[in-house]
């Protein structure tokens, strides 16, 4: 093709050839295969990458809530006052919801103590045979502290000791952390237990003087503990043994007793005892009964003068209570050879096992009748009770 000459003509030529070989070039890009155009990724504009949208991904119509929860909050200036009554809005919210929490912990409590769920209180005894009623009741699980000499039953030989009956160790007996403390009336000194209480422990105090009490005790502790069925079943056998002790003895010929606790020096029982109860129970008559003390001490001139027809001793120091006793000839006892000697377990102490006591001062004083029938003289009348 003939050169054009240069003027308007040629430019025109030109733009026109430039434009139909960028037609060409576009029309064959259209036509290569996919994979052999670029590689070059596409980019999102700018408005939907803000939005975290890709270049491929279709474009989603978003809810004017959505929108609403996009937006960056404005914060405004905030007065004193203004964060003032907000932190008290939240403390007062933060109340309330303690009200909420501590009142469905009562629910669940006395849920628990409807169905029977809730655990037994930590008891500390202050007496021996305060610690054996609780087992008897049912409760031995929830005893963590004993007084010193509790050895019935074993169970409470390992239990950590707090004291004897007239001083306890107060920071062993806060350190146990005990819901009840159980004290003996007639052995735990009214100081003691003023002061346990002052120390915001709840102490109860629990008598046995009498053959009774200890059914009564038996019930009380079962209703402190929560085991009163236990408690309830144990008092009504001990009450049956007695009634039937009772009504076997009833109308036995008197024997007048002296019962021996100690030699050295020489302690008894009083009237307020409940040895002096059982022994009643089985026919014989305490010679120092009309004594309010629980325990006095004697002089021996004072038992030579009441010459009682059978000795009770208690004392397990003593291995033989009759070879002590044999030199005073005098003493009916001594001649009719009715000396007997008591387990102390089961007549010193108040709790259920007083049951076996009872039936072995009733067989001390059977064998006694019978003897003292071979050494009264023909004609001479029994002792008056």
């Amino acid at each position: 093709m003939a050169r054009l000459a240069a003027g308007p003509a040629r430019s025109v030529l030109l733009r026109g050839r430039g434009k139909l070989r960028g037609r060409r070039r576009q029309l064959a890009s259209r036509r290569r295969p996919r994979s052999l155009r670029s590689a070059r990724p596409l980019r999102a504009p700018a408005r939907a990458r803000r939005r975290g949208l890709s270049a491929t991904e279709p474009r989603r119509r978003r809810s004017r809530a959505t929108r609403r929860r996009d937006r960056p909050r404005r914060l405004a200036h905030r007065r004193p006052r203004d964060v003032a009554l907000d932190r008290g809005h939240r403390a007062a919210r933060a109340r309330g919801r303690g009200r909420v929490r501590r009142a469905w912990a009562a629910v669940v409590l006395l849920c628990s103590a409807a169905t029977g769920a809730a655990p037994p209180p930590r008891i500390v005894t202050l007496a021996p045979h305060l610690a054996e009623i609780v087992h008897a009741a049912g409760a031995g699980s929830a005893l963590v502290g004993v007084s010193e000499y509790s050895d019935h039953p074993a169970a409470v030989r390992s239990l950590p000791r707090v004291g004897d009956g007239w001083q306890v160790d107060y920071e062993r007996v806060l350190a146990l952390r005990p819901d009840l403390v159980l004290a003996w009336e007639s052995g735990t000194p009214t100081a003691t237990v003023e002061r346990l209480r002052s120390l915001g422990l709840e102490v109860v105090v629990v008598p046995t003087h009498r053959l009774d009490d200890v059914a009564t005790a038996l019930r009380r502790i079962g209703d402190l503990a929560g085991t009163r069925p236990a408690a309830e079943a144990a008092a009504r056998r001990y009450e049956a043994k007695i009634a039937a002790a009772r009504e076997r003895h009833a109308g036995s010929r008197p024997v007048t007793v002296f019962v021996e606790i100690d030699d050295r020096p020489l302690f008894t029982v009083g009237g307020r005892h409940v040895i002096s109860e059982a022994v009643e129970l089985c026919g014989g008559r305490n010679v120092y009964a009309d004594l309010d003390q629980a325990a006095p001490q004697v002089d021996l001139e004072s038992v030579l003068a009441h010459d009682p027809e059978a000795i009770l001793s208690t004392d397990d120091t003593v291995a033989d209570p009759r070879a002590e006793w044999q030199r005073w000839t005098r003493l009916t006892a001594v001649r009719a050879g009715t000396i007997y000697s008591v387990p102390s377990d089961t007549v010193t102490r108040a709790t259920p096992r007083l049951v076996d006591g009872v039936e072995a001062i009733c067989a001390a004083l059977d064998d006694a009748r019978v003897r003292l029938e071979r050494v009264r003289p023909a004609g001479e009348p029994a002792q008056r009770r």
